[in-house]
């Protein structure tokens, strides 16, 4: 079973759409919100732990998975969102992310700029050495962003 962490209402932020879009590319899979207590639960029953969306998901997957295989949707990069909201928040996203990318097996994100950006971190973390040359952790997944129709006047 793979289990997939994510937030199941909408909200302000993009983890909604983009556990819709890991949903629809994953129908077999498990859906549990990160805020289910029964998701350690599902995650010991699982055969696989797939995380959509950066925060939460981050948090709770890599709190739940154990020695699962751990793929970690990083659409975003933390680290530089961090810098936005001072020394705390970067703080608390190296005690968090750091772990996570030294941990998870298999990575997405959204954009080849952003896929560079995390295999730079990959790299700074050690992950990148021993990997077989044409072996990549780090998949693209563009984000579906519904965008309404231009209406004209």
């Amino acid at each position: 079973m793979i289990l997939l962490i994510g937030e199941t209402k909408p909200g302000p932020g993009f983890a909604w759409l983009r556990l819709c879009q890991f949903q629809r590319a994953l129908p077999e899979a498990v859906v549990v919100d990160i805020h289910d207590k029964n998701c350690e639960k599902l995650a010991g029953q699982s055969d696989c732990i797939v995380s959509a969306g950066i925060y939460g998901p981050t948090y709770t997957a890599l709190s739940v998975c154990g020695d699962k295989p751990l793929w970690l949707d990083l659409p975003g990069d933390p680290f530089a969102d961090a810098q936005g909201y001072g020394p705390e928040a970067a703080t608390e996203a190296a005690a968090v992310f750091v772990p996570a990318l030294q941990r998870a097996d298999a990575f997405s994100t959204i954009s080849e700029r952003a896929r560079y950006a995390l295999l730079g971190q990959l790299g700074l973390c050690g992950r990148l050495a021993g990997l077989p040359p044409g072996r990549d952790p780090v998949f693209v997944l563009p984000a579906e962003i519904p965008i309404p129709p231009i209406r004209h006047p």
